[in-house]
């Protein structure tokens, strides 16, 4: 199957992307490093101004229609609200439009190469996945991530809540642990659909964001809320404090946080949920004890770097191998809001 990278090399359209932010940057930086030409940029209506992004002027979709006619569009930015994935459907069934995937922590692409290097830990994970839908979600994102085209990721969407109301099992006073609690909105929902829950744990670093985060869940029931960041032993950290989910632990960071061991902060969990922007495997190693010796049910985000789709459930079936392992994907473009789930025979 040819990658996204090697078919927009050879491609006679003109390229433009859609979108100026870090996922244009990233883009670009790949178009550079491959001697793709990219021929524009433009944005939604609303936020076309008179400027310059990376040497090309911004312009509008009509604009660029205008000036190239039939192009290829590479998405450059995350879609997950109805009316924008909508919109971008429709886009979709005008223009030749692909999503390509650029990974948000870390290096590496998800190319021709790099899939042949790690076919046999594919194999291996969407062997172990345990029902028919998980190796249907499998299958559509390696075949995203390869071709970048988007109508894969439509065949095996499913939601979020539905998904833990399905696949998480729940006892009532059950214990939620909460990595990367960010605004308490995942809290908020787990509130929601168990009140008769025990014990919350809700772990954010980001500074700012933990303010809101024990303003949003303050009329909780047992919430601990804790400002720390996640990690695979006790020791100070750096982290970048940029807004909203973009927010991580960084090496050129200038925030200082305290990284924790999770299995030294909570002594037991039901359910614990991992979202900490790219530091999964940290994370995971941090709550290893906890893990083998409890086997509490696991959702873990896995699409914050490229290896995550095998790295993950490998790396977690090592600690506790009587996990069942699912993979679910939320409706999102590119393939952002993917976990896998664990849950103990």
């Amino acid at each position: 199957m040819q990658d996204i990278w090697t078919y927009l090399k050879g491609a006679k359209k003109p390229i433009v992307i859609y979108g100026m932010g870090d996922g244009c940057d990233k883009i670009l930086a790949v178009c550079k490093e491959k001697d793709i030409r990219i021929s524009g940029i433009f944005a939604s209506d609303e936020y076309v101004r008179e400027k310059v992004v990376h040497g090309f002027p911004l312009t509008s979709y009509a604009q660029a229609k205008e000036t190239f006619g039939d192009m290829i569009v590479l998405l450059a930015f995350g879609v997950f609200r109805d009316d924008l994935m909508e919109k971008i459907r429709s886009l979709a069934e005008k223009e030749e439009l692909y999503a390509p995937e650029v990974p948000l922590f870390g290096g590496g692409l998800f190319d021709e190469a790099f899939y042949q290097a790690n076919r046999e830990k594919l194999l291996q994970v969407e062997e172990m996945l345990s029902d028919d839908l998980s190796k249907k979600v499998f299958g559509a994102l390696v075949e995203y991530k390869l071709t970048g085209r988007i109508a894969p990721l439509f065949t095996c969407e499913t939601h979020r809540k539905d998904d833990l109301l399905s696949l998480v099992p729940y006892q009532k006073g059950d214990i939620y642990v909460d990595l990367g609690a960010y605004d308490g909105d995942t809290v908020l929902e787990w509130d929601a659909l168990h009140p008769d829950h025990g014990s919350i744990y809700a772990v954010e670093p980001n500074p700012k964001t933990f303010v809101k985060l024990c303003n949003n869940t303050k009329e909780i029931s047992g919430i601990t809320p804790l400002p720390y960041a996640v990690w695979n032993k006790d020791e100070s950290l750096t982290f970048n404090g940029k807004s909203g989910r973009s927010a991580a632990v960084s090496e050129e960071g200038k925030i200082s946080v305290e990284g924790k061991r999770v299995d030294r902060l909570i002594k037991h969990a039901s359910f614990i949920k991992f979202d900490v922007e790219g530091v999964e495997k940290e994370a995971i190693e941090g709550t290893e004890e906890l893990i083998r010796k409890e086997a509490p049910a696991l959702c873990i985000s896995a699409y914050h770097r490229t290896e995550d789709l095998f790295a993950i459930p490998l790396q977690v079936k090592e600690i506790q191998p009587k996990y069942k392992v699912y993979l679910r994907h939320s409706p999102y473009i590119p393939a952002w809001d993917t976990q896998f789930y664990f849950i103990a025979e």
